[in-house]
């Protein structure tokens, strides 16, 4: 798909004929961490502050999820994560880490091949096999605190959208549950930014155009139609004017459009 159809440029598109003038500029990078997102935030401003800053962020965090390894010894500020993890936390992200069925989120300081410094100490040193993952919620609140700074001053935080693949995907009957998971950490970072930020909500309306297009007879469960392939969670350049067209509805409910929009994206 070339770039022309991928959401953002179509994003724009939907919106200059909608009578917006806007300028869409997209910061994505294939295979991005929310980690990886913050370590090149600086770049986000590289055209001008914008005035609304769209972040569509964690379909890679969940694929690093790890558990502490046994050796070296963990302790309540240095552990290790499983072989080759390490680089998918980054210096200056959070991480969440379970101690004792607790769960805490702690900044990372340093990182050396697969073992992790973090800031603040644990109140206990947690136990081998113990869940770590990417702190989703918290880096998006990062970022939007570092793009407010800078004078940014609308946020769009897009949640998971519809996955209608031949295995492994949503169904109408049931989200997949990775994605539920997600959805709801998108969703805590948009309440935590506060009043300038909007939650989208890809799925719903996503879920209910296939169900109507199902009805029409004019697509199928599982048909993998918006996707590259029926099997790969990349949308396609169907799926990427639905998903388009769900942001631009909610940009414009905003009534907080002056001249630019950058789009910060996992692709």
């Amino acid at each position: 798909m070339t770039a022309d159809k991928y959401y953002p440029h179509v994003l724009q598109t939907l919106l200059n004929t909608a009578g917006y003038p806007l300028v869409c500029r997209n910061f994505g990078r294939a295979g991005n961490t929310t980690g990886d997102m913050i370590l090149r935030q600086s770049l986000f401003t590289q055209w001008g502050v914008p005035d609304i800053a769209l972040i569509n962020a964690t379909v890679n965090d969940y694929a690093q999820d790890t558990t502490v390894a046994a050796s070296p010894a963990p302790t309540t500020t240095v552990f290790s994560v499983g072989a080759g993890k390490g680089q998918y936390y980054q210096v200056g992200s959070y991480l969440t880490v379970v101690v004792s069925g607790t769960t805490y989120s702690r900044l990372i300081s340093s990182v050396a091949t697969d073992a992790i410094t973090i800031e603040t100490a644990l109140p206990s040193a947690p136990a081998a096999g113990a869940a770590v993952t990417i702190d989703t919620t918290q880096n998006i609140i990062v970022m939007a605190d570092y793009l407010t700074s800078l004078g940014v001053e609308r946020f769009i935080i897009c949640g998971m959208g519809y996955e209608n693949l031949a295995s492994g995907g949503d169904t109408l009957a049931m989200p997949l549950a990775a994605n539920v998971t997600l959805r709801t950490k998108q969703q805590a970072a948009a309440t935590a930014i506060g009043a300038s930020a909007t939650y989208v909500d890809l799925w719903t309306p996503m879920r209910a155009m296939l169900q109507a297009q199902i009805t029409a007879g004019t697509n199928s469960e599982g048909s993998g139609s918006w996707n590259q392939w029926t099997t790969d969670i990349h949308y396609n350049s169907v799926g990427s004017a639905i998903i388009a067209g769900v942001i631009k509805d909610a940009i414009i409910a905003t009534d907080a459009l002056t001249a630019a929009i950058a789009v910060v994206t996992d692709v």
